[in-house]
């Protein structure tokens, strides 16, 4: 302790140190599939993965919001540390799996921790049909049949035929 110059003896300080941080940065998002072999605008033949990209520092999971339909499988998230020293540029990657098949819709949002919401609209890249799409894997089933199967010497009937066609086809 000092003393000041009337004499007094300086009472020691109590001091209370509070760490705190500033962010003004909105979370981005980014989604990339991996198939994008899109048929008639939005059908798909095999699976498709949807690979989310959050770059935010302070990622909130509890107020990021996948909306697609149960059928999918999303995984957990994974923290990566990006270059900036306040972490800026940390991300944080979900996968979205669609292996079944169905007619799928997509859509996420974000928050992070200091109430930030995501930056403008996602960034899908080049993805085709990123927000609503089909997932059909199943061959069609064709069933033919006839009213008349009187058949002559192998192909010669003595009166008319109805043929009837039957498709099994979800799309």
């Amino acid at each position: 302790m000092g003393q000041g110059l009337d004499g007094n003896k300086m009472q020691s300080a109590n001091y209370i140190t509070r760490a705190f941080g500033i962010d003004v940065t909105a979370p981005k998002v980014k989604v990339v599939y991996d198939n994008n072999d899109v048929k008639n605008e939005k059908y798909f033949l095999a699976d498709r993965v949807a690979t989310i990209v959050v770059t935010e520092r302070n990622f909130n999971e509890a107020e990021t919001k996948i909306t697609t339909e149960q059928e999918a499988v999303i995984s957990g998230w994974e923290h990566a540390a990006g270059g900036a020293a306040n972490g800026d540029e940390d991300t944080w990657t979900c996968g979205v799996a669609y292996r079944t098949d169905g007619d799928y819709t997509f859509d996420i949002a974000t928050v992070d921790l200091a109430g930030n919401k995501m930056a403008g609209s996602v960034d899908y890249g080049n993805s085709m049909a990123p927000k609503e799409f089909v997932i059909d894997k199943t061959v069609p089933i064709i069933r033919i049949s006839f009213d008349n199967d009187d058949v002559r010497n192998g192909k010669y009937y003595n009166a008319g035929r109805i043929a009837t066609v039957e498709i099994e086809e979800h799309n």
